[in-house]
């Protein structure tokens, strides 16, 4: 299984390295790119980063994690080549994870309608369509949103569930000593 963490300046730690490590324990092909210029990418509290590459938008991938964080996410929301990885991955009913204030780009490619979601307490009044949950993890077909950082390792388990199945998340947490 291959996967794209997508990291933009300003992303949320937590939610970006723990999905990385999480799927890569699953024995997914993980490689986290930056949609800026350089790999270097720093996060929202000062960490930086080097991404694995630079996002061209022409990826495959069987998934997509976007991770939040301020400005992080409004960056991911305004990148095309973001919103038309989206869309993609949806319409191929291949899985998208967004965590925090990510559903932002979700609402920017325009794939909320009809939708189940979650997101970071207020960022839901910025978001035009879709159904609000305030619920910890929301899984809706191949879209699985994560309310925030507290949540980072359930959304993490939720994604390699998705793509692995049950078995195989109920071994990596076990690992993790997470039930």
């Amino acid at each position: 299984m291959k996967v794209i963490v997508l990291l933009a300046n300003g992303f949320e730690e937590v939610e970006a390295l723990t999905p990385v490590d999480v799927l890569r324990r699953a024995g997914a092909e993980v490689r986290t790119l930056s949609i800026h210029k350089e790999e270097k990418v720093t996060g929202a509290h000062a960490v930086t980063v080097m991404a694995d590459g630079v996002f061209t938008g022409e990826e495959e991938a069987d998934a997509v994690v976007l991770p939040g964080g301020l400005p992080g996410a409004t960056n991911l929301a305004a990148d095309e080549r973001v919103q038309k990885m989206i869309r993609s991955q949806l319409q191929k009913d291949k899985t998208v994870g967004a965590i925090c204030a990510a559903p932002l780009a979700l609402d920017a490619a325009g794939v909320l309608a009809g939708r189940r979601f979650t997101a970071y307490p207020g960022v839901e009044a910025d978001i035009r369509e879709g159904t609000h949950v305030n619920d910890g993890i929301v899984t809706d077909g191949p879209l699985i949103t994560g309310k925030g950082p507290a949540f980072a390792m359930d959304f993490a388990l939720m994604i390699t569930e998705q793509l692995f199945g049950r078995e195989k998340r109920d071994e990596v947490a076990e690992g993790l000593l997470k039930k």
